[in-house]
């Protein structure tokens, strides 16, 4: 069976836009994007542009350097911060800002680096499997767990549906790792793809 490849990369980039919606209603006290005034949700613009420009960035930079590893990071981390950014645009009811250079130039590099159709979409689904799992990582359902981690952030709660979550805020309310937390091996994809060559 052939897999179309846009749709295959849709399928992908809807389970990474969910959990950076879970991610980010956790780090935010549990408050759901729709609830933020308008304020709120510029602010929120602002600051996620320079992480998506970052990423992006980035991303290139590892293309440039033939850097697999960090290419494949990048990939999914500008299908995390890209599409959350574009979605805030929308929540802002400010059609306009679609329409700033700086903002448009962003949301149709990252379409154009995902359009690449020599990227593999198998070692792009399981990159994207390994770092959903490790971002949840970020934060915990489990108090014990919670109380164990070694850190100097702030620590704090929130229910969502019912469940409680824990996570750690910095002195600006940005989300944290944990002194312990252990950022996603990727290194595996040099050789599964130096095997298909």
């Amino acid at each position: 069976m052939i897999v179309d490849f846009k749709e295959k990369l849709k399928e992908i980039g809807v389970r990474v836009f969910n959990s950076s919606l879970t991610l980010n209603q956790v780090f935010s006290g549990g408050k759901q994007i729709e609830e933020f005034s308008q304020l709120e949700i510029l602010e929120k613009i602002v600051r996620q542009y320079y992480i998506a420009k970052e990423e992006l960035d980035e991303t290139l930079k590892a293309i440039e350097e033939n850097d697999i590893v960090e290419e494949f990071d990048g990939l999914i981390d500008v299908m995390v911060t890209v599409p959350y950014f574009d979605y805030l645009l929308d929540l802002s009811g400010i059609p306009q800002l679609k329409e700033v250079k700086e903002y448009k130039q962003l949301i149709e590099d990252s379409k154009a680096l995902l359009r690449d159709e020599k990227i593999n979409l198998d070692v792009l689904e399981k990159c994207a499997d390994l770092i959903i799992e490790n971002n949840a990582s970020k934060y915990t359902t489990n108090k014990e767990e919670f109380d164990s981690w070694k850190t100097k952030h702030q620590r704090h709660s929130c229910v969502i549906d019912g469940v409680t979550y824990y996570y750690l805020l910095d002195e600006n309310a940005k989300g944290r790792k944990h002194d312990d937390f252990k950022n996603v091996d990727l290194s595996w994809i040099i050789g599964e793809l130096t095997e298909e060559v």
